[in-house]
């Protein structure tokens, strides 16, 4: 080009309220191995998936999301080769930026009908079979220790002395005992529940069946459930891991309802007066 040469610039710019070109696509055509890249949507209980002809390619059907917008399941497929994408009109199956019917596609439901009958999604693509792998030579066992986390949660586990744990029952009313399960080893006394007493005790604990001191995490950082089987808990018992990452384990049938009697039991105070007879006419007040 000569210097000097005048260049007109012309924008192409679409008409308005034009639709987006993919806009309102609900059948897609794509590889037996593009499918693999529908994984994340399988719980979509809208797309369904019919072999094509030949058995290399696939039917991707769904229905549009409102407002004809462009789908997930349109996002999911767009990076896969060979994906071709089409939009149900006046009887037929029209592929993106043609203006003749594609009738391998077979004809077009009525209204937003997903498309060729198929089957769902998470019958047609299946998670790939497991391998086991054998233990290799540089593989160590992990060993268990707390690690500082300064995360916020609320305590569900509180250990106390049992002498500690008396005047409190003692002295509180009989709704703050309610939904509280106590378990005695020694002069420890395990407390469980959701409202546990503002106490001075030996430690307060976070989690379910595996219990963290406050402001502890366990490492490995394990889902609880994978913590629990690793630990080696039977089903319904607790682990309880101290601050020296020791673990001890709670069997699941200790815990009972906190009561004052019981309370009183577990501090070694007998409930009952010389010659066998209670210390009132009447029932005890939390009495189990």
């Amino acid at each position: 080009m000569a210097p000097g040469t005048r260049v007109d610039v012309i924008t192409m710019i679409p008409p308005p309220n034009s639709p987006a070109p993919l806009s309102g696509v609900r059948l897609a055509r794509v590889p037996i191995a593009g499918l693999a890249a529908l994984a994340a949507l399988r719980g979509r209980g809208d797309v369904t998936v019919l072999a094509a002809e030949g058995g290399e390619d696939a039917w991707v059907s769904w229905r549009p999301g409102p407002g004809g917008d462009r789908d997930e399941v349109v996002e999911a497929l767009l990076p896969v080769p060979g994906a071709a994408f089409f939009r149900g009109d006046r009887g037929g199956w029209y592929r993106v930026g043609r203006s003749l019917p594609d009738f391998d596609a077979g004809p077009a439901p009525e209204g937003d009908h997903a498309g060729p009958p198929g089957l769902p999604l998470h019958r047609a693509l299946l998670p790939g079979p497991t391998r086991w792998l054998d233990p290799r030579a540089d593989w160590r066992p992990a060993t268990l220790r707390l690690a500082a986390d300064h995360r916020p949660r609320p305590a569900s586990a509180l250990v106390i002395r049992a002498g500690a744990l008396l005047p409190w029952a003692e002295s509180a009313p009989t709704a703050s005992l309610r939904g509280l399960a106590a378990a005695r080893s020694g002069d420890r006394v395990l407390l469980l529940g959701r409202r546990l007493p503002p106490v001075l005790g030996l430690g307060r604990y976070w989690g379910g069946r595996v219990l963290v001191p406050l402001g502890s995490r366990p490492e490995p950082d394990l889902p609880e459930a994978r913590m629990a089987e690793a630990l080696g808990l039977p089903d319904g018992d607790l682990g309880l891991i101290g601050p020296d990452g020791r673990v001890e384990v709670v069997p699941g049938r200790a815990p009972r309802p906190l009561s004052r009697a019981s309370a009183r039991l577990m501090a070694g105070i007998s409930d009952r007066l010389p010659g066998g007879q209670g210390p009132g006419s009447g029932p005890r007040e939390g009495g189990r």
